[in-house]
């Protein structure tokens, strides 16, 4: 099958979102306590949603946001991939003005498929609080209000679902 390849480069961010196909964040030393939380969260998700108790692997980065700068509508994973793996995406509030919100789109992915966004959820960025959610799903955030830069930790994960481990590893993901 075909590897799995997230879109990135379309958030409109430059800075630190633009090396993360290099350089995971979990390979920072110090981070183990939290790299375990996210990790029993998605281990929930996965349980839960795809009844896949599969070996995990992740790939972790950090997302810096200048004042008045926003994210433009992206998705992690091409739903065309839909099926070929399980996974999922995750973002962390880290730093943030509670006004700041993410924005998840209800709708498919696929191309020329009309966005629907009266239907989408503002959720505020509240520092610490995690959101698990499909890859595929489209999402952007609000222009951040605030006068200082707004931080938060974004991941894809994806479950073996019988597929070797390693088709992940020309893609910085790394074992869970």
């Amino acid at each position: 099958g075909s590897s799995f390849k997230a879109k990135d480069g379309e958030t409109g961010v430059g800075g630190i979102t633009k090396t993360h196909d290099m350089f995971n964040f979990f390979d920072l030393s110090g981070l183990e306590d939290l790299q375990l939380l996210l990790k029993e969260s998605c281990r929930i998700y996965f349980d839960e949603v795809f009844d896949d108790n599969s070996p995990l692997m992740q790939k972790c980065w950090v997302n810096k946001l200048a004042p008045f700068k926003y994210m433009n509508m992206h998705a992690h994973i091409p739903d065309y991939q839909e099926g070929e793996h399980n996974h999922a995406s995750v973002h962390l509030s880290i730093k943030s003005n509670p006004e700041n919100c993410t924005v998840y789109v209800p709708t498919s992915n696929t191309l020329h498929q009309e966005v629907r966004r009266d239907r989408s959820f503002f959720q505020k960025n509240i520092e610490g609080r995690v959101t698990v959610f499909p890859g595929t799903l489209l999402h952007y955030t609000t222009p951040n209000i605030s006068s200082e830069h707004r931080y938060s930790l974004a991941m894809d994960v994806v479950g073996s679902y019988g597929s070797e481990l390693n088709t992940f590893e020309n893609n910085s993901m790394r074992a869970f």
